[in-house]
């Protein structure tokens, strides 16, 4: 009996940690791609001060759109992975015993910490792609520099470098949970 019981705190335990890990990443899911489809219907050029308009566009300001929806096309791509892991782990939850939903959140989570930092470099690289390019199509933009990197939207330079550093420690904590994730599926399947 107190086998049983032991094991059941065990359990216990495994579902409270996945269930931290899964509202995690549907909530962080959620901004993201609420950000995504915000970006690609109401700011299809960036910046709001850029002078382009959608039937009359310029061969800069095409191309400012071209490149600006790759950026936002990447930041779906995470927000689709961390929806697909949440799911994932939010079913394991409901089945804590099913060791097969258990290995494949470890393994999902191994492919999207690889993912996860090929996006994020690629952000960086298509982030100083869109900001070289928008320089061309609004010469006077003035550039808040670290802060334009998650919040150019924000008018204060200050206000804005606060709100990407805000923003990187959430995503920089989110990897780090999928780190500890892998550990604690791990030692699931072996218990």
């Amino acid at each position: 009996m107190n086998l049983k019981k032991e094991e059941t705190n065990i359990y216990r335990t495994f579902r409270t940690k996945i269930k931290c890990f899964a509202y995690f990443a549907v909530i962080l899911s959620c901004f993201v791609l609420l950000n995504v489809f915000v970006g690609f219907s109401s700011a299809p050029f960036y910046d709001k001060d850029a002078e382009c308009f959608e039937y009359a566009l310029t061969a800069e300001c095409k191309s400012l759109k071209s490149k600006t929806a790759r950026l936002y096309f990447s930041e779906l791509l995470y927000g689709a992975l961390m929806t697909c892991q949440g799911i994932i782990s939010l079913v394991l939850v409901d089945n804590i015993k099913k060791m097969s939903l258990a290995v494949l959140l470890r393994r999902t989570c191994k492919v999207c910490l690889l993912l996860y930092m090929l996006l994020f470099l690629m952000r960086v690289g298509m982030f100083f792609n869109v900001h070289a390019h928008l320089k061309l199509v609004i010469p006077d933009h003035e550039d808040k520099g670290f802060g334009s990197f998650f919040a150019e939207y924000i008018d204060d330079e200050s206000g804005s470098i606060v709100m990407t550093l805000f923003l990187l420690s959430v995503f920089g904590s989110f990897y780090i949970l999928n780190i500890y994730i892998i550990r604690q599926m791990n030692k699931m399947v072996e218990f």
